[in-house]
Formats: C-alpha cells, sequence, structure tokens
C-alpha cells in the first residue's frame, strides 16, 4: 500500500487555513540581481518574483533558542507554510534572503527555511523569520 503524500499535503494546508492562514496569508517577495547589458551602460534591474502563500506565524517565545544550524532570537517569529495555494498549485518555495509581509503590515526577513517533503513532495515550510 503506497501512502497518498499529495493528500497529507492537501491536509495539511487545511489545517492551516482552520488556524486562520488563508487570508490574507503571507506574501514573499524574492529579488533576483540583473545582469549586465551590453551597450547600456551597466547592469539591468532584477526583478522581483511576488508569491502569495496560506501560513500562520507565531512567536517562538522568551530568550533564545538554539536550533542546529542557527540562533533563534526572542523577536524572530515562526511561520508554517504550505506547499501550494488555494487551488491547489505548488508555490514556489520560500528562501533564505526573501521578503515576508504578515498580515499586520510588517515586514520580515526569512532567516531560515526547513522544508517537509517525505517522498520528495513538499508538504509544508517552517520558516523563521527576523525584522
Amino acid at each position: 500500500m503506497d501512502f497518498d503524500y499529495i493528500q497529507t499535503r492537501d491536509d495539511a494546508r487545511q489545517v492551516l487555513i482552520d488556524f486562520g492562514g488563508a487570508e490574507p496569508g503571507l506574501t514573499f517577495a524574492r529579488t533576483t540581481k540583473g545582469g549586465h547589458v551590453p551597450g547600456a551602460g551597466g547592469p539591468a534591474a532584477g526583478s522581483t518574483i511576488t508569491t502569495v502563500a496560506i501560513g500562520v506565524m507565531l512567536p517562538y517565545g522568551q530568550g533564545t533558542t538554539a536550533r542546529e544550524g542557527s540562533l533563534i532570537l526572542a523577536s524572530d517569529q515562526r511561520a508554517y507554510v504550505a506547499a501550494v495555494d488555494l487551488g491547489g498549485a505548488e508555490i514556489l518555495a520560500p528562501a533564505k534572503g526573501d521578503k515576508c509581509l504578515a498580515p499586520d503590515g510588517q515586514t520580515y526577513n526569512v532567516e531560515n527555511v526547513w522544508t517537509t517533503a517525505p517522498a520528495g513532495i513538499p508538504v509544508l515550510y517552517e520558516l523563521q523569520l527576523r525584522r
């Protein structure tokens, strides 16, 4: 019997929606560097890719907490983000260095990303966010 990880991914999305992660969601922005344009006198402008995702943000708690490969500050936020959008399409995976616009209007930097991907199927992203 094969395990249905696609259903697990959809279930994770639904749990996040049930706990307030659908509206207005988290918006991620990734700016790519522009390349050199011959004859233009300099580099080309980069572009920004924006992704709206289903997710919830939670505080880590008091003090600092160590996690392998990171130092988590008391002011950091933890975000759980569904790997698919409301329509079921995979989102662009968040990455370190992305900007995250929270529902309250605050902008955070993505410090770390941990992916839950059994059998190579992205189900959920856990993020460390910092202002």
